[in-house]
């Protein structure tokens, strides 16, 4: 059994929003669930209410673009960034690699395994009325899940 290591730092002003956690952790398979797991963490420590289905649905957005950067950046990217950003406007969830090609969408066969996460987190961003997006660096890049505030209820 491999013990998966997270780096959370809190940031957090002297009012409640805006609000920020960063979490490391290693490019590993058992990623994907540590990083659902935190973000759903640091909305309930910002006072947002428990919601099966928002949450549910910020799960899966989490899930999957972890498991993307894993799967298509893990060897260039020994550890990933995860940043949950809360303001009066927006969930931020952003997923950085080391990887410099952008989030590329994908038409998989019917028989394919995989290759679907990307059409599902886009359908339920849009859903939802939030939106995905690629900020570049010069050594990778950030994806950026961004849901609106309004359906987290946060104090």
């Amino acid at each position: 059994m491999t013990l998966v290591e997270y780096h959370c730092e809190i940031t957090m002003s002297t009012t409640l929003l805006p609000a920020r956690h960063l979490i490391e952790l290693p490019s590993h398979p058992s990623a994907a669930s540590t990083a659902r797991r935190r973000v759903i963490a640091s909305l309930l420590e910002w006072g947002c209410p428990r919601d099966g289905e928002v949450h549910y649905m910020l799960g899966v957005i989490v899930s999957e673009l972890v498991t993307n950067a894993v799967t298509h950046a893990g060897r260039q990217t020994p550890r990933i960034l995860v940043t949950v950003r809360l303001d009066d406007r927006a969930v931020r969830i952003g997923i950085r690699d080391n990887h410099a090609d952008r989030l590329q969408r994908r038409a998989p066969s019917l028989c394919a395994t995989d290759g679907r996460g990307t059409v599902i987190v886009e359908a339920l961003l849009d859903e939802y009325g939030g939106r995905l997006s690629t900020e570049m660096h010069d050594d990778g890049k950030t994806i950026w899940a961004e849901v609106p505030s309004r359906l987290f209820a946060c104090r």
